[in-house]
């Protein structure tokens, strides 16, 4: 069996970011045409239900593949399936990242367009010219705040997941041992 290192948790962990990101990329798409069904209960219903699967899935397909790379090499610590679980995170959230750019500025635009001139109805009278004005620049920005919301919040929630996957796939009672880190 050969021995785990850096190189290997890295090359191994950008393979399967690949599939993080087209479940996760997939479902920022799938969530957005279902913006566009005529019945918007049944649409946010599903999309919920495919948030559920997706949060779920991913956390069954993180213990697999850190349990798959614990069998596969010899010498796999805690500390390098934390490191293979947070490179997860990284890689699969700049992809998801860059399909929440994507969806948001390219794809379905008028989905934003369509929520701000709502919110811009509903709140005019309550919001001066100065505010008015901060949300139309910021209508304009919200790739790029969909883009870095995403990003931290995929990266944040692998990380948190691979510490604690890692911990218990390794015997460790306390995710902050950092003994063999």
């Amino acid at each position: 069996m050969e021995k785990i290192d850096n190189k290997i948790i890295s090359s191994e962990a950008a393979r399967v970011a690949l599939i993080f990101g087209a479940i996760s990329g997939g479902y920022i798409f799938v969530s957005g045409a279902l913006g566009h069904m005529n019945s918007a209960i049944a649409g946010n219903l599903i999309s919920i239900v495919l948030w559920v699967a997706k949060f779920v899935g991913c956390i069954v397909l993180m213990r697999f593949f850190m349990k798959r790379l614990q069998s596969s090499y010899e010498g796999v610590t805690r500390g390098s399936l934390i490191s293979f679980g947070s490179y997860i995170a990284l890689f699969s959230a700049i992809i998801t990242a860059a399909c929440s750019y994507i969806s948001v500025q390219y794809v379905f635009p008028e989905q934003i367009s369509q929520t701000f001139d709502m919110m811009f109805q509903q709140y005019s009278s309550m919001l001066d010219s100065n505010s008015m004005a901060a949300l139309e620049q910021m209508e304009g920005k919200m790739g790029i705040i969909t883009m870095s919301s995403q990003l931290i919040w995929c990266f944040l929630y692998g990380w948190i997941l691979s510490s604690i996957l890692a911990s218990n796939l390794a015997g460790k009672k306390d995710i902050f041992d950092d003994d063999d880190i």
